[in-house]
This record gives C-alpha cells, sequence and structure tokens, in this order.
C-alpha cells in the first residue's frame, strides 16, 4: 500500500531541486518565458515599484540595485539584474541566458552581494596580476635603464 506522493522520482527531484536552490521568502518563477519578460520589464522600468517592494522587499539596498537596472553601464545593470532575479528565485540558468553571461560570472555576482552587498557587487575588483608588482619585469625595466646605450646599438657621437 503506497502513502503520500504517486508521481514519478523524476518529477519529485525536479520539484525540490527548485524548493531547495529557491532563497526563502521569494515569490518563484519556474517558466523561461516568464523569466525573461520579467527581466525585460525590470529593464524597462516598467515593473512599479509596489509590484518590485512586493515580490523583493526583504532584498537589502533594493533601492540602489533597481536605480543601477535603469541607470548604470550594461555591466553595472547585469549585476543587479542577477541579484534580484536570484532573490525572485528565477533560475540561474534563465538569468545566463538572458543576459547571455556565463554561470560562473552569475555565482560571482551573487556572492559578492552576500558577502559584501552592493559596495562588494559593484566595487572595482583588483587585478590578480599587476606590472609593478612583478619581480621579473621590475629587474628588466631597471636593467633596461641602468645600461648604457651602446649595449642596444645606440652611438652618442655628438
Amino acid at each position: 500500500m503506497k502513502i503520500g506522493y504517486q508521481g514519478g522520482i523524476t518529477t519529485l527531484r525536479n520539484h525540490l531541486r527548485i524548493i531547495r536552490t529557491a532563497p526563502s521568502g521569494s515569490v518563484r518563477c519556474n517558466g523561461r518565458r516568464e523569466a525573461f519578460e520579467w527581466m525585460h520589464r525590470l529593464i524597462q522600468g516598467a515593473i512599479p515599484e509596489i509590484e518590485i517592494r512586493t515580490d523583493l522587499g526583504h532584498v537589502a539596498e533594493l533601492d540602489k540595485l533597481v536605480s543601477v537596472v535603469t541607470e548604470e553601464r550594461p555591466s553595472m545593470r547585469n549585476r543587479a539584474i542577477t541579484v534580484l532575479a536570484r532573490e525572485r528565485g528565477i533560475a540561474r540558468s534563465h538569468v545566463c541566458s538572458f543576459l547571455f553571461i556565463d554561470r560562473k560570472t552569475a555565482a560571482r555576482y551573487c556572492n559578492d552581494y552576500e558577502h559584501g552587498g552592493t559596495a562588494q557587487l559593484f566595487g572595482r575588483k583588483p587585478s590578480g596580476r599587476q606590472k609593478s608588482t612583478d619581480k621579473r619585469i621590475k629587474e628588466a625595466v631597471f636593467a633596461l635603464l641602468h645600461s648604457p646605450p651602446s649595449t642596444y646599438g645606440i652611438n652618442r657621437t655628438t
């Protein structure tokens, strides 16, 4: 005798994956089309403020994220949309398809926001490799500057 759920295991696993990955208190957005329409309306500024506050009122710095979506350059806009869509429960794959960004990039945006808010999300990241700190480059420049011009075929006989 079976008690409880009568459906297939694949359907159950898919449903559990959606539940486990959606942030708590969010409005779930399951369909790709629905997700794309919501993100498109967000970019256009076509979603009323009351609707945004109803769906995403739990999001810290919501006003800043929404203003970046409509007022900033595309690279900043994509970061804000990624965070807002994630908080709304939109699948990362839908966000990445809509914005044409890599899944790792989307994950980094969400991680930056979780650990440092909008300051870290929109802040400039220092380069991992700077020429000024590379010991080999410093030594080469020093050697070039402190060697006589004749070493490089330059003769000053004027």
